[in-house]
């Protein structure tokens, strides 16, 4: 199924990739064990590849590390990267009531036609 939004939580050991509309989910762990960060970092993107807006976030500098790295190797995803943001919460229904609300705001005034309302 192809999904509009992804959300990654990512730090320095585990990412989490959440694959969403407003009725369905797909959620896949993705956890880092030995390998070099430029591998994992590629798991990563490669699993979130197929969304056309995506949330970065995270407890720490991983998610600010992580985008950078998809700037270098594929700008065109990293304009699908619209935030990056601290969250530290790892517990899924908390990272995806964050991230709907996120591209709830995002989203609206795509949904809007020129007099403001819904289109």
């Amino acid at each position: 199924m192809a999904f509009i939004h992804a959300v990654i939580w990512i730090d320095a050991h585990l990412a989490r990739v959440v694959h969403f509309d407003w009725r369905d989910v797909e959620s896949l762990a993705i956890a880092r064990g030995t390998c070099p960060q430029d591998a994992w970092f590629d798991t990563v993107a490669t699993a979130a590849a197929d969304a056309e807006e995506i949330l970065v976030a995270g407890p720490d500098g991983t998610g600010v590390a992580f985008a950078a790295w998809v700037q270098c190797v594929s700008p065109a995803q990293r304009a699908r990267i619209f935030d990056v943001q601290r969250v530290a919460s790892t517990v899924a229904d908390h990272l995806l009531t964050h991230a709907r609300r996120y591209f709830e705001q995002v989203d609206r005034p795509h949904h809007l036609n020129s007099a403001g309302t819904p289109a």
